[in-house]
């Protein structure tokens, strides 16, 4: 039998999540697998969950990339559900997968993308605050904006 671990519990939670919330907006999916799903039968979606915690005074969030994610050095989706549990409430964000929120100021994928809920706005591009989630909560849209676009494409090369 597999051992259960914090990283099992997470994924497994954020599956189910991401798998209910699809299915209450009749989006259809396939099953979540190693932290992503397909979106009407083309759209990749990588899937981070993470549960409230507070650093310090401050209610933090900790999104985490897999290490094959680090090692290829892109995330392997179209898009990227962030789940955010405060225990009370999960509120979901969709981001591109290219934003820079993901990304070092060298290229390079984060280990961990921090979203500090009131931290005071910071200039850069490549950090999440609550305008770029207040901008990305419940943009359910982006799944079809790109699946338009793949379709787009593919008519396009036909």
């Amino acid at each position: 039998m597999p051992r259960i671990t914090d990283d099992n519990n997470r994924r497994l939670r954020a599956g189910r999540l991401a798998t209910e919330r699809l299915r209450e907006l009749n989006i259809p999916y396939s099953d979540v697998v190693k932290n992503s799903l397909v979106c009407c039968g083309q759209v990749r979606v990588a899937v981070k969950y993470s549960r409230l915690k507070w650093e310090k005074k401050y209610p933090l969030y900790e999104f985490y990339t897999t290490p094959a994610e680090r090692q290829r050095g892109s995330l392997d989706a179209h898009l990227v559900l962030l789940i955010a549990d405060r225990g009370s409430a999960v509120d979901f964000y969709i981001l591109d997968a290219s934003d820079p929120v993901f990304y070092k100021e060298d290229g390079k994928l984060k280990t961990i993308i921090n979203y500090v809920v009131d931290a005071k706005p910071y200039d850069g591009t490549n950090s999440l605050n609550r305008w770029k989630m207040a901008e990305a909560k419940d943009q359910w849209g982006k799944i079809g904006e790109i699946l338009s676009q793949l379709l787009m494409e593919h008519l396009r090369s036909a």
